[in-house]
């Protein structure tokens, strides 16, 4: 079944839920209405053509929608000196995550190696725009 921006307004408005882009944006398996859990499916963001409000669907098999990490090997794990700030516990949200790992530094460490590099970075909540992001190991100028 295949649904619009408009229809999931249009039902928060009735039942009094308060954002209705937090119905269709779901990060994590756990966070599913039960109703969703039980029937085994889970939404995917289909996107929009020209000015058409946004689609989404339901699909069946929450096992293909939401992958579960493997444990990380001892091995493998890196010691962070966490330095607490009153922004990292705002929300759960994405853009939240991101940049709490922005602002600790983790993000530099991972991609470039250093916590030292110096990159603009902004996380909006809501994105207007398509953006993409490419990593390379050198830049020839």
């Amino acid at each position: 079944m295949t649904f619009d921006n408009n229809e999931v307004r249009a039902i928060c408005e009735e039942v009094g839920f308060g954002n209705h882009f937090d119905v269709t944006k779901i990060d994590r398996s756990a966070a599913l209405p039960e109703t969703l859990r039980r029937d085994d499916v889970f939404v995917v963001h289909l996107g929009r053509e020209g000015n058409q409000p946004t689609r989404h669907q339901f699909v069946s098999g929450i096992a293909n929608g939401y992958h579960t990490f493997e444990p990380i090997p001892e091995d493998c794990r890196q010691q962070w000196s966490y330095q607490p700030s009153i922004l990292n516990n705002i929300n759960t949200s994405e853009s939240n995550t991101l940049s709490m790992g922005y602002n600790q530094r983790i993000i530099h460490a991972f991609l470039y190696g250093a916590t030292e590099v110096r990159r603009k970075f902004m996380a909006p909540i809501a994105p207007k725009s398509r953006w993409t992001t490419v990593l390379a190991t050198s830049i020839s100028t």
